[in-house]
């Protein structure tokens, strides 16, 4: 009863999700009874076990949820070993009923264990993100997370609200919620290299670093994040999924802005300007998730950019980004349907509409009056100090203190040579 049947579907159950960790069961179950020598009641016991294991693992969010299907499991192989006697009618006496009842316990906690231990074994061998190895990375103390609060607090805080937008789009078309929150955060890591060059890090301190640029040299400067961004996710040793995420959320976009105004500085006689020096270099998103995440860039951005934010002007931005994003053909490589970028767009509201809410204004407060500030009042300093030391109230002062110290000094030194001269001259009066 103290082997671990259910150890293997744990674990699969982790790492490639409960379908594959069902087939794995039926398998196991069959060769594990086949050892038995065909024991109905091995087959029963692991069954029971390997479907309890996969069912407790639906949630896993936390390292401690390994150790509560453990418990699970040891306190439904405990029933199962009671049943399993009951119907056989093989029920001994108290204290071989007590041993069985202790090993099928331990034998929930033994496979609890084993997948505890072999689990980041596997993460890290075939490279398989993990739902608690997605929370790991979502903690914002992470190293790569912390400076890019430091170097770009705007590109961070974008970063976000993006992780929120797309978060609730994937719930809505059943894709991973969990990984598009996640990546969201590293998806414009690159961008704290060169934070002045984008303009949610910039401020009227700084000015504009592309007023005295080509559009050509800024275009450049604007892709190269996608590339950092790349080297700065390996370099620590983030999972292949998120760094896939760096180059796909912009896919092959052309980068408008500096586009229109490199033709409208271009000559004629120059001949038109190519699209593809103005394009990111790609791949196109590759899965539902990287198109999410493409389009909930997208949104944010615009959504920023408007004066009066409202549902309606919401709900245009958000059908034109999405126009725009399809017939660019940046969708077509991902399995997206029309049905689920409807049902993305209406996510996207939701969330757009809860962050930009209105809220009443207080009665008596004038939130937009300019308080003025009030002349501080001179300090005034302790009548002794300025008896004892009047010098030090202006310049005036200091520079008539330092003649007087001079004189001083002088007198002092010439004193007691006029004393020791005068009886000299008296007694020459004398003779």
């Amino acid at each position: 009863w103290i082997v671990p049947f259910a150890a293997g579907s744990m674990l699969l159950a982790l790492l490639l999700g409960s379908e594959i960790a069902a087939l794995y069961s039926i398998v196991s179950i069959i060769f594990s009874t086949i050892v038995f020598n065909g024991d109905f009641s091995i087959l029963l016991y692991a069954m029971i076990g390997c479907l309890t294991a996969i069912y407790g693992l639906r949630q896993y969010r936390e390292r401690s949820a390994l150790i509560k299907s453990g418990l699970a499991l040891g306190l439904m192989n405990v029933i199962a070993i009671l049943t399993i006697s009951l119907y056989t009618e093989q029920i001994g006496d108290p204290g071989t009923i007590a041993f069985e009842l202790t090993m099928g316990f331990l034998g929930g906690l033994v496979a609890a264990a084993v997948a505890q231990i072999v689990l980041p074994l596997l993460e890290s061998l075939f490279q398989i993100t993990t739902d608690i190895k997605l929370l790991e990375l979502s903690n914002h103390e992470h190293p790569l997370l912390r400076e890019l609060f430091i170097k770009a607090p705007g590109t961070f805080q974008h970063s976000i609200m993006v992780g929120y937008l797309a978060e609730a789009a994937a719930s809505s078309v059943r894709a991973n919620s969990l990984f598009c929150r996640v990546s969201c955060l590293y998806h414009d890591i690159g961008k704290m290299l060169k934070a002045d060059y984008y303009v949610e890090n910039t401020n009227d301190d700084i000015g504009n670093r592309h007023k005295d640029l080509s559009p050509h040299m800024s275009a450049l400067i604007i892709i190269s994040h996608v590339k950092e961004g790349i080297e700065l996710a390996r370099r620590y040793r983030l999972p292949e999924s998120i760094v896939d995420i760096i180059p796909q959320h912009h896919g092959t976009k052309l980068i408008r802005y500096f586009f229109e105004k490199e033709k409208a500085r271009r000559k004629p006689e120059l001949g038109p300007v190519a699209e593809d020096e103005f394009r990111y270099p790609g791949p196109k998103p590759q899965t539902r998730e990287a198109g999410i995440i493409m389009i909930a860039d997208g949104v944010e951005a615009a959504a920023r950019t408007l004066d009066e934010p409202s549902p309606a002007r919401f709900k245009g931005v958000i059908q034109t980004i999405i126009e725009n994003t399809f017939l660019d053909g940046q969708l077509d490589e991902c399995d997206l349907t029309l049905r689920d970028l409807n049902l993305i767009s209406e996510a996207f509201l939701k969330v757009l509409s809860s962050m930009h809410h209105e809220r009443i204004k207080y009665p008596g407060v004038d939130l937009e009056r300019k308080r003025e500030r009030r002349p501080r009042p001179p300090k005034e300093r302790p009548a002794q100090e300025v008896e004892e030391k009047p010098w030090r109230d202006s310049e005036e002062g200091a520079a008539e203190k330092k003649p007087a110290d001079e004189s001083l000094e002088t007198a002092r030194r010439v004193r007691p040579l006029a004393l020791e001269r005068e009886p000299a001259d008296g007694q020459e009066h004398g003779e």
